[in-house]
């Protein structure tokens, strides 16, 4: 380690995710990079999977929460700590990502060379060394880019509307401008979130080629979406249409409260499988956190680190 080498967290939400969030810690330990912290959050695990990494983690690299705070809240706490213990850099990892030795050297020293890059993700790939296809939709295909080739050994940068959290490098600038997650998301497009604010507060937001991570998707595989994940998914995105800046707030709202009642009515047909009940709970959530929103949609436009624990 150099005596200028920037310090990086490593975040590891864990959730009933035992032998990956292991792996996804072996994974980190093999890079070349020595100054990391790494902090193992576990998100209240009902299976007993936070007990075990108590016993099998040293002391600094372990935090037990006694609730489940979602992506959004428990992410917040592990960025909160990183700032407090001097964090030039936050790397937030789902327990199903797999690291290359380079990786963490290689988008620090991405970061370092571009201080208007606020937060970069690397590529992700599958298991079997092919771009993750949800990844190549959202990054290369909404974005207008041709598919990149793998084999070419190209370094090339993508600058894209919005990343995914499951491998989110970002830059202590970045959190200090714009703040974390917005806890009213608990889970799913809170990242899409945060990514609108780092973009409004200046920075770019970028894909990297080098260094890929490999993305398992291990609950994914698993099993499919419960009414609980339906719900946050149908809830987050209403959520960021109320709270984006670029949209009225007001036609958002009707927009919402008819599709609604629109799927009340008639079945929704499309990529999730939504429901009339999924459609009443979002709706009723939205309306009971209305202040709450409106709140949040008038902080917004003031810069600082927002929504941290230490600041609510």
């Amino acid at each position: 380690m150099t005596k200028n080498e920037p310090l990086v967290f490593i975040l590891i939400l864990n959730f009933c995710s035992l032998e990956d969030a292991k792996e996804c810690v072996n994974s980190v330990r093999k890079n070349n990079y020595q100054n990391i912290q790494i902090l193992v959050i576990d998100n209240a695990s009902p299976d007993g999977s936070g007990q075990q990494l108590k016993t099998q983690l040293p002391e600094k690299e372990f935090l037990q929460l006694p609730k489940n705070t979602g992506y959004a809240g428990g992410n917040n706490i592990g960025i909160d700590i990183a700032l407090k213990k001097g964090a030039d850099y936050i790397f937030i990892l789902n327990p199903d990502i797999r690291l290359l030795p380079d990786a963490i050297e290689t988008y620090v020293n991405i970061m370092d060379n571009d201080k208007s890059i606020f937060a970069l993700n690397p590529l992700q790939l599958t298991a079997d060394n092919v771009l993750d296809a949800k990844f190549a939709n959202e990054m290369f295909t909404n974005n207008g880019y041709p598919f990149p080739s793998l084999s070419t050994g190209d370094n090339k940068f993508w600058q894209v509307k919005t990343l995914f959290g499951a491998s989110l490098f970002l830059s202590r600038t970045a959190i200090e401008k714009t703040g974390g997650f917005d806890p009213l998301f608990f889970a799913y497009w809170e990242e899409i979130d945060l990514c609108r604010r780092l973009k409004k507060n200046g920075g770019k937001l970028i894909v990297t080629q080098q260094a890929p991570v490999i993305h398992l998707r291990t609950k994914e595989k698993s099993k499919k979406p419960d009414d609980f994940i339906l719900f946050l998914r149908l809830k987050g995105m209403y959520l960021y249409k109320l709270k984006n800046h670029e949209l009225s707030f007001f036609n958002s709202l009707y927009e919402i409260t008819r599709e609604c009642f629109r799927y009340l009515i008639i079945d929704f047909k499309g990529m999730f499988s939504w429901k009339k009940t999924h459609f009443i709970k979002a709706l009723c959530w939205i309306y009971f956190y209305l202040p709450k929103i409106i709140m949040h949609r008038y902080f917004e436009k003031k810069q600082g680190c927002l929504y941290l624990p230490r600041l609510r």
